[in-house]
């Protein structure tokens, strides 16, 4: 099971490339979703502002991607070379 913030971040990628979606705020969800499951919430929020339904199971896709990916760059070794870092693989050409 996967939390709140986890699960709307990935209804907001499955999403993000329709016209017509607006990203949902999880600070909303959390002061609307009363005794409902955060699936029940979800659907009727589709259904009540954008007039569709949820795809379930193209959220059910993305999710494990996202989390696996948050996962990683919270283990990643601070060390790492970053663009921040200004590394260079190669040398500049003399």
């Amino acid at each position: 099971m996967i939390g709140t913030a986890a699960y709307v971040s990935s209804v907001n990628q499955v999403y993000k490339k329709f016209n017509w979606f607006v990203p949902i705020n999880v600070e909303q969800v959390h002061q609307e979703i009363g005794t409902r499951s955060l699936g029940k919430y979800l659907a009727d929020f589709f259904k009540a502002r954008f007039e569709r339904s949820l795809d379930k199971i193209g959220v059910a896709m993305v999710a494990p991607l996202l989390l696996a990916a948050v996962r990683f760059i919270q283990l990643a070794p601070v060390d790492r070379a970053s663009p921040q870092d200004n590394y260079r693989r190669f040398p500049d050409p003399a």
